[in-house]
């Protein structure tokens, strides 16, 4: 089944500074507030992004803001039969979930999994998880069992992140104000020196709702019986 959606836009702004670190990172998370038919939204980016510093100013260049909360949930892997990774935030949508495992030997949050569409190209080394809905719009990572997709070690820590969205109500956002927060290649958070302006590229568009009921009993059927022919 289709998550909700998440409305996206497309924006540029430039930030000045008196910092001497020579490149500006914009970091995950909270970047704009829209304003969508006299209500506002949050905008945010899953990943940092980085820009250099050129005579005091960062240009973020069409950069791609999307409409939600940035979130990041930790597991840490026991071992159990019975132990569940539940995202317990509803309204997710599924294509901004990032997935990453960290193993004894891995540095930083580790290795990034795949979401993986089916099972038939998998084998015990497959760094991949699943992902079932569970109730509430809430969802479930699933991972390999050792056979199908690898097995996670006891110990090891999933970081998961994402982006819970509106939907549909933020359609149509094309004011933005700058909400973010800038470092520096040191980590260190940046002074601003000056206001923002951010200017809109493209409005806000293409949010959605979570699948319908009626839909998933009219469609999964016909994706089955139609999945791997040549």
């Amino acid at each position: 089944p289709r998550s909700r959606s998440a409305a996206k836009a497309n924006v540029s702004f430039n930030v000045q500074t008196t910092s001497t670190s020579p490149t500006m990172t914009l970091e995950a998370g909270l970047v704009c507030v829209g304003r969508a038919n006299e209500s506002q939204f949050i905008f945010s980016i899953p990943e940092d992004i980085t820009t250099t510093i050129n005579s005091g100013t960062a240009s973020f260049k069409e950069i791609d803001i999307i409409q939600g909360t940035y979130l990041k949930k930790q597991f840490v892997v026991d071992g159990s039969l019975d132990q569940r990774f539940i995202l317990q935030n509803s309204f997710i949508d599924t294509s901004t979930i990032v997935v990453k495992v960290k193993g004894a030997s891995d540095s930083g949050e580790g290795r990034e999994y795949e979401l993986a569409q089916n099972i038939l190209n998998l084998n015990k080394n497959s760094e991949i998880y699943l992902l079932q809905e569970v109730q509430d719009e809430k969802y479930e990572l699933l991972f390999g069992d050792g056979y199908f997709g690898k097995k996670l070690e006891n110990g090891a820590i999933i970081t998961v992140s994402y982006i819970t969205t509106d939907g549909i109500d933020g359609n149509g956002a094309k004011s933005f104000s700058y909400s973010g927060r800038v470092t520096d290649n040191n980590g260190n958070i940046i002074t601003i020196s000056d206001s923002i302006t951010v200017t809109t590229n493209i409005s806000a568009s293409n949010g959605g709702e979570i699948e319908s009921i009626d839909s998933i009993k009219y469609f999964a059927p016909r994706i089955y019986s139609s999945q791997y022919r040549a």
